[in-house]
């Protein structure tokens, strides 16, 4: 009897969720719009489509974040009427390179922001080679 419980149990818990980054809100559009490539201002990171909030970490003295892909769109009412909202979900940790961080200080979101590739048509896609345009540690470094 014990048993049978335990298995039912078992499978009534939750299955474990994928790792997501923090919804996208508009409100930050126009800050992910203003993100340009260190060295290069003529050449945007991207924008808020391959821009979003993620884990990071020093290694060593480098930075890695995880790279994500979307997961999915809903629309969001905030109090200020309603807005479109991007999913990531979380993937791999890839090395940031030191020529694709922005040391700014204006990082509305507070955490770390990564802007990269994204998935192509094929939807080959690898956490390891994916290519990061720009990275903005979070606000407390």
């Amino acid at each position: 009897m014990r048993r049978g419980l335990l298995v039912a149990v078992v499978f009534l818990l939750p299955a474990p969720a994928p790792a997501l980054a923090h919804d996208q809100h508009t409100t930050h559009d126009a800050w992910y719009q203003s993100l340009t490539r260190p060295g290069d201002s003529s050449r945007g990171c991207c924008n808020k489509t391959d821009c979003h909030t993620t884990e990071a970490e020093i290694r060593g003295g480098d930075w890695w974040a995880r790279v994500g892909k979307p997961n999915d769109t809903y629309a969001a009412d905030d109090g200020g009427g309603i807005q479109v909202v991007k999913r990531w979900e979380l993937l791999g940790f890839v090395k940031v390179p030191e020529s694709a961080i922005l040391r700014r200080k204006d990082n509305p979101t507070g955490e770390a922001v990564i802007c990269h590739e994204l998935p192509g048509a094929s939807g080959t896609f690898s956490a390891r080679t994916a290519e990061v345009f720009c990275f903005v540690p979070p606000n407390e470094y």
